[in-house]
């Protein structure tokens, strides 16, 4: 019989799950079963609150933030949440206060100056927004997002040098970032201006659906259905609506690249940008699966035909880097055989060894069908390369990845010890074991072989990191919080590290030491998972002493 603490934790972890995979119904109906048990529970308040924000309800969305606010005054996310609720709604201004309270309650958040400075942004005042986008900037210096929005403000407030300079910046961190075109013809109108503008329209085919255009791979009727019921709220300005949307989750909003009439859902984005790819404007169609995509980074649909759109235009890295996530998501998804077949044709093939030994062949053609999810094709040829060539370490060690991708941990196991045996000293190999060790539940094992990589790499920030996690799941947890320790050592921006040293010294009943690491975790990454459950174990033992 579970306590009521174990239930609540295994609610909040399932609605975390949820929300990630972008079950947002789901993550409302876990959230919910802890607010039940435990009715003033301030994060799962917040998170259901972004829940609700991530499937269009905003008002529910405020009515649990505001909650959370009541329960918990100085809960930052509660204000941020909120805030991102009252912009998505329209309310600005409302979203503007809220933000300014989350920056006071938690000066390092990150994503609250950069929701601030796009609202900001929205209502033209960009003299506001820029000291909030420097601040970001000051926090997190090589994210090229960042340059880009605020390129984009001093543009609209006519700084023509400082927006150039802030645009090459991003391109240099990120040369494939979602608005390098617009970039890269900012740059050009502003630095050639006697060069006439590039329409984009003008330089790409337009696209008819036929056998070779990868959109037919997408459910199209489907869309085309949701296009025509959603054209005239999409094409229709809303009163009062924001020019821009805000992030789902509870991360950053999408900068503003142009005014956008009406605040829409994904599947209102998907829809439009379906409508426009038939309309011939494919980089209309880009802007909008990409938006759905800043939203719920993992939703399938809009990975789906955003890479659709990347291959009918020819850009095949970018249609391969899609259709790669939504393999490693859905290997079985209805239309994987024709993206695997794309992937096949415009992908570089990996270079081929120049061992003329036996087996490398087969070995090059296996690690392409383990790049495209195809464990089974990937063992196939791995076994005429052991076959060819049996005492090849790399072999069997391919062959243990093809395993774990295909589940089998206890052949993947077995294939890398044949690896370690025929190569000692392959670190690689020992965290791979390591890893399946862990997977299948045989930590001391998992310990076993992490300390070997650690032995023969003691810098090797994985294999400390994943020997922590091992101890930890052993109540080794002094051990577990050394290993996390030196980890950061190599690390030091490393939000999971952090979070999983303080969940250990909270096994340890160090509190102080926790709430350190917590505070550490949040401001690296505020939505990381583990420094989430920390800050929930964290409210529990807050609310136990305050019963004493």
């Amino acid at each position: 019989m579970q306590n009521a603490d174990q239930l609540i934790v295994e609610h909040y972890k399932r609605g975390i799950q949820n929300f990630h995979q972008g079950n947002f119904d789901g993550a409302i109906d876990a959230f919910s079963e802890v607010i039940k048990i435990s009715p003033n529970h301030v994060d799962a308040l917040v998170e259901r609150s972004n829940a609700y924000s991530a499937k269009g309800d905003f008002d529910m969305s405020i009515v649990d933030s505001t909650q959370a606010i009541r329960f918990g005054p100085n809960s930052f996310l509660a204000y941020f949440s909120r805030a991102n609720a009252r912009y998505k709604r329209g309310d600005v201004k409302g979203a503007l206060k809220d933000y300014s309270e989350a920056i006071r309650l938690n000066p390092n958040h990150v994503e609250s100056y950069l929701n601030r400075a796009t609202a900001y942004v929205t209502i033209a005042e960009y003299n506001d927004a820029i000291p909030d986008y420097d601040l970001a900037i000051k926090l997190r210096p090589t994210t090229a997002d960042y340059y880009f929005k605020r390129g984009f403000a001093y543009d609209h407030k006519g700084d023509q040098a400082a927006c150039v300079a802030d645009y090459k910046k991003a391109l240099g961190l990120d040369s494939h970032h979602p608005e390098e075109f617009l970039m890269r013809d900012k740059i050009r109108e502003i630095e050639h201006p006697e060069l006439p503008r590039v329409d984009p329209k003008m330089v790409q085919p337009t696209i008819r659906m036929n056998r070779e255009n990868v959109m037919d791979m997408a459910n199209i009727a489907k869309a085309r259905k949701l296009a025509k019921e959603v054209a005239q709220a999409a094409a229709a300005p809303t009163p009062n609506a924001p020019a821009a949307t805000a992030a789902a989750s509870p991360a950053v909003v999408p900068p503003v690249t142009a005014p956008k009439p009406a605040v829409m859902s994904l599947t209102q984005y998907i829809a439009r940008g379906t409508k426009r790819y038939e309309a011939g404007d494919p980089q209309g169609a880009l802007a909008d699966f990409s938006e759905a995509l800043r939203q719920s980074p993992n939703l399938v649909d809009a990975l789906v035909n955003r890479g659709a759109v990347y291959h009918s235009i020819g850009d095949r890295a970018r249609a391969i880097d899609d259709f790669r996530k939504v393999l490693q998501m859905q290997p079985s998804h209805p239309d994987a055989a024709m993206m695997r077949e794309i992937i096949k044709e415009g992908v570089n093939p990996p270079k081929k060894s120049t061992n003329t030994k036996p087996g490398w062949d087969e070995f090059d053609e296996a690690t392409e069908a383990l790049q495209i999810g195809d464990p089974k094709g990937a063992i196939i040829k791995l076994n005429q390369a052991i076959h060819a060539n049996p005492k090849e370490a790399a072999f069997y060690n391919a062959r243990g990845m093809a395993y774990v991708q295909k589940g089998d941990l206890k052949s993947a196991i077995e294939d890398y010890g044949r690896a370690i045996k025929l190569n000692p000293k392959s670190i690689g190999a020992y965290i791979d074991r390591g890893d399946a060790q862990f997977m299948d539940d045989n930590f001391r094992a998992a310990v076993n072989d992490y300390s070997e990589a650690v032995k023969l790499d003691p810098k090797n920030f994985k294999a400390l990191l994943n020997r922590g996690k091992a101890q930890a799941k052993k109540d080794d947890f002094k051990d577990a919080v050394k290993d996390f320790t030196e980890a950061l050592k190599v690390t030091p921006g490393s939000a999971e590290a952090y979070a999983r040293r303080g969940l250990a010294r909270l096994a340890l009943k160090d509190f102080d030491g926790a709430q350190v690491d917590c505070d550490k975790a949040m401001q690296i990454e505020s939505s990381q998972r583990e420094a989430t459950e920390l800050l929930l174990q964290l409210e529990k033992e807050r609310a136990k002493k305050k019963k004493r």
